[in-house]
């Protein structure tokens, strides 16, 4: 003999799924949320450690004194490291402009221009300073008012 079914255990079958489902599509939600604001987090470190390591690298690879200096490429602070290729003097200048970093390689007999770099990264300021004759700090700012420095000894 077969036992009738009653009405309310059906509905209470349907309550049970629906909760597991607003339960599952809750917890899908949360993880959305979390995973976008984790790859936010992580391209940003990502751009402010990466132009900062650029910078202190390219300074690494002309770290002489006398070939690294704080110059102006039209009335903007910019870092000059110089080179000798082939008996002539080239320079390098690595400046912020238009929020980015930028970049020139140049003979140094000719005059910079600003328009001219490639941009490298974003950056909304770039700032050097001695802090003692041979010890440069470096400071790079980004969107959000998130900054980095970095200090480096020069020989």
């Amino acid at each position: 003999m077969m036992k009738k079914q009653h009405m309310i255990d059906v509905l209470f079958v349907l309550a049970l799924f629906a909760v597991f489902a607003l339960s599952t599509l809750c917890v899908v939600y949360i993880g959305l949320h979390i995973y976008q604001n984790t790859t936010q987090e992580m391209e940003r470190n990502f751009t402010s450690n990466t132009a900062l390591n650029y910078v202190v690298e390219k300074i690494r690879q002309n770290n002489l004194h006398d070939q690294i200096q704080i110059g102006q490429v039209e009335n903007q602070q910019a870092l000059c490291l110089y080179q000798e290729y082939n008996d002539q003097t080239y320079v390098t200048y690595i400046y912020e402009y238009k929020d980015q970093l930028c970049e020139l390689f140049m003979e140094a007999s000719l005059t910079p221009s600003l328009e001219a770099g490639d941009p490298i990264l974003e950056v909304t300021d770039f700032a050097l300073n001695y802090e003692q004759d041979d010890l440069l700090k470096i400071t790079l700012s980004f969107k959000e008012d998130k900054s980095q420095s970095a200090y480096l000894a020069l020989h």
